[in-house]
């Protein structure tokens, strides 16, 4: 075993938190190998979260080979649930702690591996149960002890850091510039390890020379585009760089690459042999119309020349049979998206990158550094390739040369972007604020001692949730203290009456009681050339300097210059600087021999100005006659008092500003959450008046359970007095007074669409519908992919699916128009309904082949699977409300509209969980 892995069982034994970052092929899995084989000896259970269902089938094929008791909960699949390990993705372990499922009582051990869907993570962690041991793998997360440290507040336990500072076996990175003939062995190294090699990239620059390449700022065309892959797959295989996966951003450009290499044949006729067979073993669990799909027939061909596609628009058997020959060495040239690098066990000799921007649904840009290390790191022999469009290339190397080179330094670099938190009320929807009020009385007082104060600065309020409390139990001991009141008449009083109106004056009490002294700042001394006119002179001392000013002023002109900004201030500058600094000092101090003597204007001046002295013997008298006349100076030891009570003013003034930033209005968030409660106030989600549903400390403890979501709430929005509350359980909490109604007992079950599933479901939308009808209806709400609504035709639908639609458009309408009035800012209810897939899944409810509805829509297979297989799980959902509303008619119905669509290729069995393939 390496070391890192030595140090994380050595805490795993001492059931102690353990977040493992090691590098990828480092073997962080070993770590949770040990940790199941550890709940298997003290009979207690493991449960292994992956970020992605494909993930968490390839692991259950793994580790069903090192453990027999080993389940699997997806979805849509299960195996073995009552297993000691199982294998599941992070959204359905939330499920289990949002219902309170018993597998989680028995739970000791929780690996995850980290990916994406930041907000579901932190909800899953802040929910486990304290005495449950996290163990965390990952290979991109940069900032572990940020990370670390916030789930040890959160758990209020230590946790263990593991990491490893370098790869086993370090990747050379190379830049590809050739385009098949002549030039199909341009490939130059520009990373060595951790060392940038300047020389490769020049080579690579110089290798597009305007001269060698005509017309380099066109697009290149499909034979170009062919002879570019030609001529590097020959390479690769020269040089015995296969097998490669090559990245590619675009589910079309996969495609379109591998159908171009029809001439292309890596594989030989025993591998052709042990492809063939495998495929027709892995699709003869489909019916023999789905077996011959078009995409099935296409996959065929080319996967029997060793070259493959993997995509989330490949039906999903077809990907894994494409990750399980990849796994056995028959597809040498494998073009991916990046979803295939979260995979496992998928070891390459080299990785190519198609290009290194990539749009994210949002806008085209730089691939990040954890990107590029995520999928370069399928590279296990030490290669990796970054190929890009070449007039694309070309420009940039030429255009923004400094640029290309940054970019390609920290993109390649091991820098990569922090774990940052991805919780917010956006993300939450509005299911997340009615569980809030679920049972709100109930949890409060465990939420007291579990929640930390704040997550949007939780480092920052770490130590501020005892502070008010610290600084009101000690204040300082101020003693009596002497007040004088004015009686009678002053001759001055008109000047103190008229300072306590204006709230300015009292700071020039204050300075007229201060001592005289100089303002010193705390700073460092910097230097500054001032014009200073005789308006600005108070005193003159006679302290004499010798300066040579023409160096000083030329050395401070010198440096406003562009080029000299940065240069250090010269020593005849510097020297000047610490002598008027030394000048300031004895300004202030008042010991004896040291004491600066100021020169007076008339006597050792010799100012012969006209009636001076007289005006300053009036200005000092003056001074000294408002100083009497301030009630402050009739106290004995003023100054001392005033010290003590300020010290007492400033302690309420920073308790107070502690006590604001640990309530609920400092949050960044809470507008947003107040105006969300108040738009489920509106359509009567929940309600101030105390009628709908409430529990009490004595309701069974599954309440308690189901109310665990409340734990989140709490983080981002918590109790400004978190005593009183708990003493007063159920009676004067501010939050006691909202609770849920019907429709936000409804809502709660939905896992996506909350608010307008709901409104379809109590407007009696649904129940009117036939089943093939509902699932249609519903697809809308699952499919967001680009393709737009201009082409919609329902003219061949019923009459009643079509009349469901404009109600469904109404309702949508009206919640968005809601939304904007309330001043919510979410998407959900501002983008279009999208119904391309509802001639699909009406006939495909309606038991019609896949193979016929594919010719109903250009949208790929996957695709089309993908979002049916999330269809079943909103059918559902709706049956899971219409149980809760009693409305047995309807919860028939779903079952119904669930049992059409769950069939055939669509749900068919994974093929990790099948044996003897």
């Amino acid at each position: 075993m390496d070391t890192f892995q030595k140090l994380s069982i050595l805490q795993l034994e001492q059931h102690n938190h353990v977040f493992v970052a090691a590098h990828t092929s480092a073997g962080k899995t070993v770590v949770a190998e040990y940790a199941i084989a550890l709940s298997q000896r003290h009979m207690t259970r493991t449960i292994y979260t992956s970020p992605i269902k494909a993930l968490s089938n390839q692991k259950y094929r793994d580790f069903k080979t090192t453990f027999k008791d080993v389940g699997l909960i997806t979805g849509d699949f299960q195996i073995n649930q009552k297993a000691s390990c199982l294998i599941m993705t992070t959204e359905i372990l939330r499920s289990m702690l949002y219902c309170g499922s018993d597998i989680t009582r028995d739970l000791e051990f929780t690996t995850s591996t980290t990916g994406k869907g930041g907000h579901v993570w932190e909800q899953v962690l802040i929910m486990l149960p304290a005495h449950v041991c996290v163990v965390l793998l990952s290979a991109t997360v940069p900032n572990t002890i940020e990370f670390a440290d916030w789930l040890g507040r959160t758990h209020q336990r230590k946790v263990y850091v593991v990491t490893t500072y370098k790869r086993p076996v370090p990747l050379q990175h190379y830049l590809y510039t050739g385009k098949g003939g002549g030039s199909r062995d341009n490939r130059f190294k520009i990373l060595d390890g951790d060392k940038w090699l300047m020389n490769g990239y020049t080579k690579a620059k110089e290798s597009l020379k305007p001269d060698q390449q005509k017309n380099v700022y066109q697009k290149m065309t499909q034979a170009q585009e062919k002879n570019l892959w030609s001529g590097l797959v020959d390479h690769l295989k020269r040089n015995d760089l296969l097998p490669v996966v090559a990245f590619t951003f675009s589910r079309q450009k996969c495609d379109v690459n591998a159908s171009n290499l029809t001439n292309l044949d890596l594989t030989t006729q025993k591998e052709k042999a042990h492809i063939n067979m495998f495929f027709n073993r892995c699709i003869r669990c489909l019916k023999e119309p789905d077996q011959n799909i078009p995409q099935v027939l296409t996959m065929r061909d080319i996967l029997n020349r060793g070259i493959g596609v993997h995509h989330s628009g490949i039906l999903p058997i077809i990907k894994e049979i494409v990750e399980m020959l990849f796994q056995r060495g028959c597809i040498k040239l494998l073009f991916a998206t990046e979803t295939f690098a979260m995979g496992v066990n998928m070891p390459a000799r080299t990785v190519v990158f198609d290009s290194v921007r990539k749009h994210d649904s949002k806008e085209l840009r730089d691939l990040a550094p954890a990107e590029y290390i995520q999928m370069a790191g399928r590279a296990v022999s030490a290669r990796q390739i970054t190929k890009k469009n070449m007039s694309e290339l070309k420009r940039q190397l030429e255009e923004v040369d400094k640029q290309m080179e940054e970019l390609f330094r920290q993109q390649i670099s091991s820098y990569m972007q922090p774990l940052v938190k991805f919780f917010e009320c956006t993300n939450a929807t509005y299911k997340f604020e009615m569980i809030l009020w679920y049972v709100i009385v109930v949890w409060y007082s465990i939420l007291i001692a579990q929640a930390p104060k704040n997550a949007d600065s939780r480092s920052d309020t770490g130590d501020h949730s005892q502070a008010p409390r610290q600084q009101a139990g000690s204040p300082p001991a101020a003693g009596p203290v002497q007040a004088v009141a004015l009686q009678g008449a002053r001759p001055d009083r008109s000047l103190c009456r008229e300072a306590r109106r204006n709230e300015e004056d009292l700071w020039y009490y204050m300075l007229g009681l201060a001592r005289d002294k100089l303002f010193l700042p705390l700073s460092s001394p910097g230097h500054e050339i001032l014009t200073v006119s005789p308006a600005d002179v108070f005193e003159v001392s006679g302290k004499t300097l010798k300066l040579n000013m023409d160096v000083i002023a030329g050395d401070v002109e010198k440096r406003q210059m562009e080029r000299f900004r940065h240069d250090p201030p010269g020593q005849t500058c510097v020297q000047a600087v610490q002598e008027l600094h030394k000048l300031t000092l004895l300004a202030n101090d008042d010991r004896a021999g040291n004491k600066l003597e100021y020169l007076h204007f008339v006597v050792d001046l010799r100012v012969s100005e006209p009636g001076l002295y007289e005006k300053l013997k009036t200005m000092y008298e003056s001074k000294d006659k408002i100083i009497d006349h301030l009630p402050g100076t009739q106290i004995p030891n003023f100054e001392q008092q005033f010290a003590t009570v300020f010290t007492r003013k400033f302690l309420e003034e920073k308790k107070k500003n502690l006590e604001f930033r640990l309530s609920n209005a400092s949050l960044l968030l809470y507008p947003d959450y107040e105006n969300r409660i108040a738009l489920l106030k509106t359509l009567n989600y929940v309600d101030n008046q105390n009628r709908g549903v409430r529990f009490t400390k004595r309701e069974p403890h599954v309440f308690i359970l189901k109310s665990l979501p409340l734990l989140l709430r709490f983080i981002y929005f918590p109790p400004a007095n978190p005593e009183s509350a708990s003493r007063n359980l159920g009676h004067t909490s501010s939050f006691a007074n909202i609770s849920v109604q019907l429709k936000g007992r409804v809502a709660c079950e939905m896992g996506m669409n909350e608010l307008l599933i709901t409104e379809l479901v109590l407007r009696n939308v649904l129940i009117r519908l036939r089943a093939p009808e509902v699932a249609a209806l519903l697809s809308a709400l699952v499919y967001r992919m680009k393709s737009r609504n201009e082409g919609f035709d329902d003219s061949n639908l019923p009459a009643d699916l079509k009349k469901a639609i404009a109600e469904m458009i109404q309702v949508h309408l009206e919640l968005g128009d809601l939304e904007l009035r309330m001043g919510i800012q979410t998407d959900e209810f501002q983008e279009d309904l999208n119904f391309a897939l509802v001639h699909v899944v009406y006939e495909w409810a309606s038991n019609k082949p896949f193979a016929d509805i594919m010719q109903l829509t250009d949208i790929q297979e996957g695709i089309i699977v993908r979002c049916i297989q999330q269809l079943n799980e909103t059918i559902c959902d709706v049956r899971d409300a219409a149980r809760i509303i009693g409305d047995p008619k309807l919860q028939s119905k779903m079952e119904e509209a669930s049992a059409a669509i769950k069939r055939d290729i669509v749900f068919a069995a994974s093929l990790y969980t099948r044996e003897n393939l």
